[in-house]
């Protein structure tokens, strides 16, 4: 992704500061899945991605996080199976 298309997609994150950002993830999840979702995303960081895709429609920012991303980072720190 060029750094200009970048920054254009993230600006309604990012201008609003670190911890507004994940306010706005927090507040998705809440309107969609009150306040144990909210409870369960931070009782395993790991599902807050997955968890905001499938609540964003609830959010005031049109942004959803790629599926495989937010997939891989649910995983994290789970062993593979060999």
């Amino acid at each position: 992704m060029p750094d200009e298309a970048f920054a254009e997609a993230s600006s309604p994150f990012f201008d609003m500061g670190y911890h507004a950002t994940g306010a706005v993830l927090l507040a998705a999840i809440e309107k969609k899945r009150g306040l144990a979702g909210v409870m369960d995303v931070l009782a395993d960081p790991r599902r807050l991605l997955a968890a905001y895709n499938d609540c964003a429609s609830e959010s005031t920012v049109a942004f959803r996080f790629d599926s495989a991303l937010a997939d891989q980072v649910a995983h994290m720190g789970k062993s593979e199976s060999r």
